[in-house]
């Protein structure tokens, strides 16, 4: 089961296309309400892998939250400033030994890998542009990708 969490429509069917087995649209409900249809679709275990790309304080939290016990959660998007400060509930985290990792990148050491992927065309990097800008227009995408 692969899940897709977003509040953006269009990035769900993105998810779906490139894979997604069950989509989960957050604008149509409380936090309470995502995790609860999460932990649902994971038969109440929780999610093996759990990916924030996003970074705002409540994707950080329900991502923890929706972590099977040993699991792991990895933390892409930059959780910076206002409402983006995560109130991650430690003892949670320990006693249920989930794995969090930050992760700004890849390691050069994975490029061999990356590059095999797309010359097999098992990843298309394509599908994963949503927008192509100028580099005038570099530092306000930068910003717009705050909404």
């Amino acid at each position: 089961v692969i899940l897709a969490v977003d509040v953006n429509h269009a990035a769900l069917e993105k998810a779906r296309e490139l894979g997604a087995t069950n989509i989960v649209d957050a604008s149509k409900g409380s936090d309470e309400d995502i995790r609860k249809e999460l932990l649902k679709l994971t038969d109440d275990r929780g999610a093996d892998l759990t990916i924030d790309a996003a970074g705002f304080a409540s994707t950080s939290e329900n991502d923890v939250w929706c972590t099977r016990r040993g699991g792991r959660m990895v933390q892409v998007g930059l959780p910076i400033g206002g409402k983006r400060t995560p109130q991650i509930p430690m003892g949670f985290v320990a006693g249920r030994e989930i794995e969090i990792v930050g992760s700004h990148g890849f390691a050069a050491s994975d490029m061999p890998d990356i590059l095999n992927l797309v010359s097999t065309g098992k990843l298309d990097p394509k599908k994963l542009v949503e927008k192509e800008v100028t580099l005038e227009e570099g530092a306000r995408a930068i910003e717009d990708m705050d909404h």
